[in-house]
C-alpha cells in the first residue's frame, strides 16, 4: 500500500515489485509493418492481420480486458506525410491476453500499413 500511497520517503520498491504499481507500464512493443518485433516487453508476439491492422498477444496477460492500450506510428510506407489515427476497434474481441491495433488515415479513413507502430499497456495483471 506504501507504493500507491506514498505517505513516507524512505521506503524502497525492490525491482520485483517496481512494476506492480498502476503507473507502470505492463506492457510495450514496437514492430514494424510485417508484425516483426523490434523491441518489445511482456508483448509474446504481433500478427500483421491485414493492411494497416496488428494483433498484439502479451506473454502475461492482464486481469482483464480493462486495461489501456497508448500507441504511435512512424510514416506510411509510401512515405506520405498523411496525418494518421490509431484505434482499437470496437468489434475486435480485445480480451486480457491480446488486442487489435488499427491504423488509418484521417483524410479518408483507408487502414495503411505503417513503418513501426509503438504501443504501451496499462492496467493491473
Amino acid at each position: 500500500t506504501q507504493q500507491t500511497n506514498g505517505t513516507v520517503n524512505n521506503f524502497y520498491v525492490s525491482p520485483l515489485h517496481h512494476h506492480d504499481h498502476k503507473s507502470a507500464s505492463k506492457a510495450w512493443a514496437l514492430f514494424n509493418s510485417n508484425g516483426t518485433l523490434l523491441d518489445s516487453y511482456n508483448v509474446s508476439g504481433v500478427v500483421h492481420n491485414s493492411t494497416g491492422a496488428w494483433t498484439v498477444s502479451f506473454s502475461t496477460a492482464f486481469a482483464n480486458a480493462n486495461y489501456a492500450i497508448l500507441a504511435t506510428t512512424q510514416e506510411d510506407q509510401a512515405g506520405t506525410t498523411a496525418t494518421m489515427k490509431i484505434a482499437q476497434p470496437a468489434n475486435s474481441g480485445k480480451t486480457a491476453g491480446q488486442f487489435v491495433v488499427v491504423v488509418a488515415r484521417v483524410s479518408d479513413g483507408s487502414q495503411q500499413d505503417a513503418s513501426a507502430v509503438a504501443i504501451g499497456c496499462f492496467g493491473t495483471q
